[in-house]
């Protein structure tokens, strides 16, 4: 019996207490959830369910993406598809939302328009791109279009900033930009930014838009730095 004893002793029993190892992919599920996570969060400023929120999501995905392909196309985006997005937001607030705040919902709206006015202004914005951001804030509320708004900005001026110094224009545009502030203090009147920036490509800003509401929806946001 001693001897017995002294040889589970030496000998633990690890066999009997061996724990499964932990899969990969119970973690992939928790980081898709996170990512799903955020998007139900970030599209639900105006409220509604999670079915909603996804019909919500998907509509303003299709319009913004018939915006790009109307924009490479016609260099313009069609009047008639802000039209459909803005009848289909109210449509959607009514229906699904039955939302009684409509001061955010028309906030939400107009306030695109007071925020890019001088870029409107300038010619450094396109109405069309403005009037898409005013269809996102039609359907998503205001705290999703201002995010998609600094968003699209930021994505578009990074984007600007590598195609000057890959075609080395980077100096000559902002020449430009010194002399066209010049004219217009000199002037005291905003003129057109295009007129002086010989440097500068045109570019189509749609799908900054459409990326920057992507991001938005994934929680890269101001809100998540300030909150």
């Amino acid at each position: 019996m001693q001897r017995v004893s002294a040889i589970l002793e030496k000998k633990p029993a690890n066999h009997l207490c061996r724990m499964p190892k932990a899969s990969k992919r119970p973690e992939n599920q928790s980081l898709q959830a996170c990512y799903r996570n955020n998007i139900i969060h970030n599209t639900n400023a105006s409220g509604g369910d999670e079915n909603g929120t996804m019909v919500r999501v998907g509509l303003t995905s299709l319009i913004l993406l018939a915006g790009i392909r109307t924009d490479m196309i016609c260099e313009k985006i069609d009047n008639r598809l802000i039209v459909f997005g803005l009848l289909s937001g109210i449509g959607f607030h009514i229906c699904v939302l039955r939302t009684n705040n409509w001061a955010d919902v028309i906030l939400a709206m107009v306030l695109p328009i007071m925020i890019c006015w001088v870029l409107f202004r300038i010619r450094a914005l396109g109405a069309g791109d403005i009037k898409l951001f005013c269809v996102v804030g039609c359907l998503n509320g205001t705290e999703v279009v201002v995010n998609t708004m600094i968003g699209a900005i930021l994505i578009a001026a990074g984007y600007a900033f590598f195609y000057l110094v890959k075609s080395r224009q980077f100096f000559a545009a902002f020449s430009d930009l010194f002399y066209y502030a010049e004219r217009t203090i000199s002037q005291k009147r905003l003129r057109s930014y295009r007129t002086y920036a010989s440097a500068v490509r045109k570019m189509h800003f749609s799908p900054a838009v459409l990326l920057g509401y992507f991001s938005t929806l994934m929680g890269v946001s101001i809100w998540a730095f300030t909150g």
